[in-house]
Formats: structure tokens, C-alpha cells, sequence
């Protein structure tokens, strides 16, 4: 997976030769819960307040169950695009999914406590937020970091990369039955904001 995102080279080359100034990682729930030293890993990343923390996080939990399904299906994580992969979700699977999603950022929120937040060492964004506002998002990220912003190299959009187009609607066999289920509930938005 990692090789297949980049390398220490091909990143340091984007930035312009040398060193980067910021190094980070993404971590799903499944990566913390794999082994005990993986928890205690990350127990002791999520404490030091040497290491700047940026909590990534979708606002819409139907998008983000629909694209863990989609890679999930397909083993694509990144850098391919899947409004091919239509998913089938029950009710109780989707809550089940936005339980545990929930879960996952309390018990981050929680670790962080006490570490200042944007004025400390971690900070909080949405994909939602990266896509709909890219340039103010990132202005957040490099002050946060402490590095000034640059632009993209030639032949890089500099821009996130969705590895969707299409409607959230478009994506779920059984849209309209969850939709009816959880309207009424606070979940509903996710039914009719965008993905």
C-alpha cells in the first residue's frame, strides 16, 4: 500500500529536492486494533505532543460507509476511480457502520484531550472541507504544520483527488429503503448532502 502511494524520493522531489519539512501517515480503526503493539503504538503517537496530529474525518457517514465498501470490494484505496462499484447496505449495517465510526473519533478526540487542540498539537478537518475548499483547507494544514504553502509542481493539480464523480444516490443499490430508514434521525443529512 505504502509503496504504492509514494516513495521518500518521489515525495521529496515534488517538494523540491532535499528533505520534507512534514511527514505523515493515515490511519484507519482496523490498523490500531490489529495487534496489541499496534494499539500500544499508536496509544504513545496519540500522547506525544511532540507529534502534530491532523484528525481526518468525513462529515457524511453514508459516504464514508459506501467508500469503505467500495475499496473494501474492490482493494482499490487510492488513486482509482470507482463510480462503477455500486454497494448493497442493510439499515443495520449502516448503524452499525456509523457506531463504530463514531466510536473511533471519540476515542481519538478523547487520547487528545488536554493537547490544546488547533492551538496545540492536533487539528481537525473534514474531507468534506479538503474538497469543497481546497486552497483554505490546505492554508489551515500548513499553519497548523508551521510551514509556508507552495504551489504544485508542474503536472500536479495540487488539488485532492476524489475517486468519485458521481451522486451518492448513484451508489447504493437501496438507496430510497435507507433513506426512508433513517429519516427523521440525525443521520438523515447525509441522505441529502453531498457525498
Amino acid at each position: 500500500f505504502l509503496s504504492d502511494m509514494y516513495s521518500i524520493e518521489d515525495r521529496a522531489r515534488v517538494l523540491g529536492g532535499g528533505k520534507p519539512l512534514a511527514v505523515g501517515f493515515k490511519v484507519f480503526p482496523e490498523h490500531i486494533c490489529r495487534s496489541a503493539k499496534s494499539r500500544d503504538l499508536f496509544e504513545e503517537v496519540l500522547a506525544d505532543t511532540r507529534v502534530r496530529k491532523i484528525v481526518l474525518h468525513r462529515r457524511n457517514r453514508l459516504a464514508a460507509c459506501v467508500s469503505a465498501l467500495r475499496a473494501s470490494v474492490t482493494g482499490q484505496y487510492i488513486k482509482k476511480k470507482l463510480d462503477h462499484v455500486r454497494v448493497h447496505i442493510e439499515p443495520e449495517g449502516l448503524q452499525g457502520f456509523i457506531d463504530n465510526y463514531d466510536c473511533y473519533y471519540s476515542y481519538i478526540r478523547e487520547r487528545l484531550s488536554g493537547q490544546g487542540g488547533e492551538d496545540g498539537c492536533w487539528m481537525q478537518i473534514s474531507y468534506e472541507e479538503l474538497i469543497e475548499d481546497h486552497k483554505s483547507a490546505a492554508g489551515k494544514i500548513y499553519k497548523f504544520l508551521g510551514i509556508s504553502s507552495f504551489e504544485p509542481r508542474s503536472g500536479q493539480s495540487g488539488q485532492s483527488q476524489r475517486q468519485t464523480d458521481g451522486n451518492i444516490s448513484s451508489a447504493v443499490h437501496n438507496f430510497e429503503q435507507l433513506r426512508h430508514a433513517f429519516s427523521g434521525t440525525e443521520r438523515e443529512v447525509d441522505f441529502y448532502d453531498k457525498q
